[in-house]
């Protein structure tokens, strides 16, 4: 697994000190809003990038289909930039929010999977993936399960948020299982959850069942990116970034060590006696 942060982590940061910083605190990439001031200059984010110290995990959309034609030709518009952003920037997938149209019906799986499958061919053209996050109308695993069985196609996948799914009673004992190798990327964000509703907390403080989830990413062998999210632009009194980053990580670190055994030596054995 390959751990990343989400720029929303870090709103007051510039593009190099996202870089700078990011890389010095053990991340492997970072998740970009598409619509962020941070992919406003194509060339300059491809400059920070040369290094090679980070790399854009995700380039994350707003983009949901809404069952309105007009607005969702522009919706499909607004993915196939995104998608042609992340070709130029080397980032391996694009996410989306679903689709909001009859939650978890099978009519709103079927409206989905035949809105997407031209993107997914324009996204598999150019070798980036779109990803699906489970914040509308698929919360669950099988919903999902249902929306991408009927999609059928290699580029797509979910991406799969376990407070997202904890929020409806979903353990990871039943998401990872369900979906399995359809899961393309994985955001963990911890919290503690009350009938009125979910507050943030820092990773391993909360009600989420994360560490869980990571052991059994790890048991179906999933090798994408864990995204950690930490959403401080809708919630700025969140603790910031130098605080939260590095704590973060070396949560998901302590989580997700493998613990080898220790080589044992084979039994000496008396050389055979001389016949």
């Amino acid at each position: 697994m390959k751990f990343s942060f989400s720029t929303r982590t870090c709103p007051e940061w510039d593009l190099d000190t996202i870089v700078s910083r990011g890389h010095e605190f053990g991340y492997r990439g970072i998740e970009v809003d598409a619509g962020s001031s941070a992919l406003a200059d194509l060339e300059k984010v491809g400059q920070a990038l040369s290094s090679g110290k980070i790399h854009i995990a995700c380039v994350a959309t707003s983009v949901a289909m809404s069952g309105k034609k007009r607005l969702d030709m522009e919706q499909a518009d607004a993915l196939r930039l995104s998608i042609e952003n992340a070709q130029r920037l080397g980032a391996p997938v694009v996410k989306m929010l679903g689709t909001s149209v009859r939650p978890g019906r099978t009519e709103a799986a079927v409206q989905l999977a035949r809105w997407l499958r031209p993107l997914a061919d324009f996204a598999a053209e150019r070798q980036v993936g779109i990803v699906v996050e489970n914040s509308a109308s698929f919360r669950t695993a099988h919903e999902m399960w249902s929306m991408l069985d009927l999609l059928n196609h290699p580029a797509v996948g979910a991406a799969w948020d376990v407070l997202d799914a904890a929020l409806v009673n979903e353990e990871p004992s039943l998401s990872v299982p369900v979906l399995n190798s359809r899961i393309h990327y994985v955001q963990v964000r911890d919290a503690q959850i009350a009938p009125a509703g979910a507050g943030y907390a820092p990773l391993g403080s909360g009600d989420v069942a994360i560490e869980d989830f990571l052991k059994r990413l790890r048991g179906i062998g999933y090798a994408g990116y864990v995204n950690f999210g930490w959403d401080r632009t809708r919630f700025p009194n969140l603790p910031g970034a130098e605080a939260m980053l590095p704590e973060a990580i070396e949560t998901l670190r302590h989580w997700t060590k493998i613990v080898e055994a220790p080589v044992k030596k084979p039994a000496h054995k008396p050389a055979a006696a001389a016949k």
